[in-house]
């Protein structure tokens, strides 16, 4: 559960109590509880973000006549994520924070517009993409209105 302010802590704590007593009636095994530091995890829009940019460089690299591995794929967005976990030694993005994240997104296309001698650019900068989804302040910060 997540609680924002002591204001309404009582609330949070309360349906958590309501909670943890209705599965102690039926569990032999009991009930975990934990609390800890909210973190923000990458938002569904930093994802998708990702996943455009992939797609975007993917259809460069194809237009251009540029092919994958020796059996001359075409490029797709997959690929190009798979390449950059390779590149940048990361297995997966769903567990990093928004400030992480932001710094892989700025890796990946500085990146990708070295590799393509900078022909490449991204069609829409992350600030603009992710106002479009709500977030209230820098791209850099990671500031999402997700309240």
């Amino acid at each position: 559960m997540f609680c924002r302010s002591l204001d309404n802590l009582k609330n949070v704590m309360d349906f958590a109590l309501k909670q943890a007593t209705e599965i102690l009636s039926t569990s032999k095994d009991g009930v975990d509880i934990t609390v800890k530091k909210h973190v923000h995890e990458r938002s569904q829009a930093q994802n998708s973000y990702y996943w455009v940019i992939n797609g975007e460089v993917a259809k460069f690299l194809d237009d251009a006549g540029i092919r994958y591995g020796a059996d001359n794929i075409h490029f797709n967005k997959d690929i190009i994520h798979d390449i950059n976990k390779e590149v940048f030694g990361v297995e997966t993005t769903r567990k990093m924070v928004r400030e992480e994240f932001c710094e892989y997104m700025t890796k990946v296309i500085l990146e990708w517009q070295e590799r393509t001698n900078f022909e490449w650019a991204p069609s829409e900068l992350p600030d603009s993409y992710l106002a479009k989804k709500g977030y209230t302040d820098n791209y850099t910060r990671g500031v999402i209105n997700d309240t």
